[in-house]
């Protein structure tokens, strides 16, 4: 039986194993190590998609004793998917985005003295950082009020997320059309081209048919009679 299977029955997962369920779709996306061979609004987009799969995550727990290891385990790797996405999300320079970061960011700060409360610092920059101990000795009850699927903070978090994901999806798209698309300026340059060749193509034929036809007038005349030659 595959430990992923019993992720919530009694085995105890690492905070890691759990940034790497978050990334699963993109998992490289999680590894601070090469994030920096993504684009801004690649990582944007991977980042929100990992933050709602960790909102999902942490609102399927049934938030008991059993439960308690792999719950600060999530909330901990949610912290760092959380940092992921506000540094990428910024990053991508985009006003749509960068509106949702800032939401995103306070209605952070509306709970940062609940999330004190469970070992985890909303720092200036409206980043997280989280403090182990607190973190492995608050009350279970205090990550329910903060993070079961009923709390009002990850239903939130979730739609800002969401947002954020799908403009991160339209800047990727128009990112790809820019790399795929000739320039403006090469079609206008190669109407004017195909112009000026198609005029010196029609300039030529009729200087042909000129010619043919001088050629036409002069063996008509010359049949029958004596042409003089001058060498």
């Amino acid at each position: 039986m595959s430990v992923a299977a019993n992720a919530d029955t009694g085995v105890n997962l690492s905070s890691k194993y759990y940034l790497r369920n978050f990334y699963s779709s993109e998992r490289t996306a999680g590894d601070a190590s090469v994030r920096h061979n993504f684009s801004a609004s690649q990582l944007s987009f991977d980042d929100a998609t990992a933050l709602r799969r960790a909102v999902k995550k942490l609102g399927s727990f049934p938030y008991d004793a059993d439960s308690s290891t792999n719950i600060r385990s999530s909330v901990k790797a949610y912290a760092e998917t959380y940092n992921n996405l506000i540094t990428s999300g910024e990053e991508t320079g985009d006003n749509t985005v960068g509106n949702s970061i800032k939401k995103l960011k306070s209605l952070t700060e509306k709970y940062k003295d609940d999330l004190d409360k469970v070992g985890i610092t909303v720092n200036n920059d409206g980043t997280l950082s989280t403090r182990d101990t607190m973190l492995a000795n608050a009350d279970i009850s205090k990550f329910q009020e903060l993070f079961s699927g009923e709390s009002e903070f990850m239903q939130k978090t979730n739609a800002f997320a969401r947002r954020i994901e799908h403009q991160s999806e339209q800047l990727i798209t128009a990112e790809k059309n820019r790399l795929f698309k000739r320039p403006a300026s090469t079609d206008k340059l190669s109407d004017t081209q195909g112009s000026a060749n198609l005029k010196q193509t029609s300039q030529a034929t009729d200087q042909i048919a000129a010619a043919s036809a001088d050629l036409e007038a002069l063996l008509n005349t010359g049949i029958g009679q004596n042409i003089d030659l001058v060498l």
